[in-house]
């Protein structure tokens, strides 16, 4: 998803293989933590946020989100096995946040 390819450019398949092949195969590179993945390809600090933590502050987090999205960095998160799929979302699965806006369904997201 951060990789914007502008016509027929293959460098975001070519990174994709030469970190599966640094790991030692797809299989290696397949799960595993968001948080990681960012941290080798980019070298910036990451920062993992466990939302059934009960120290979870969810207007803290909404407003960190929206001021990381802001200031342009990259942000990700990965689902657990729980997923809800009504929100179109797969469980075990990795994900890049491109955008998040305040609406009647974001409350629902995080329990409220």
């Amino acid at each position: 998803a951060f990789g914007r390819c502008a016509g027929p450019q293959l460098w975001v398949s070519l990174v994709e293989k030469a970190y599966a092949k640094a790991h030692g195969g797809y299989n290696a590179i397949s799960g595993g933590q968001t948080s990681e993945a960012l941290l080798d390809l980019t070298g910036a600090p990451t920062e993992v946020v466990h939302f059934r933590d009960p120290a979870f502050d969810k207007e803290l987090f909404w407003g960190r989100l929206l001021s990381l999205l802001q200031a342009g960095c990259l942000v990700g998160c990965g689902t657990s096995p729980d997923t809800l799929e009504e929100l179109g979302l797969v469980g075990q699965h990795a994900y890049s946040v491109l955008e998040a806006r305040e609406g009647a369904s974001a409350p629902a997201l995080f329990g409220g």
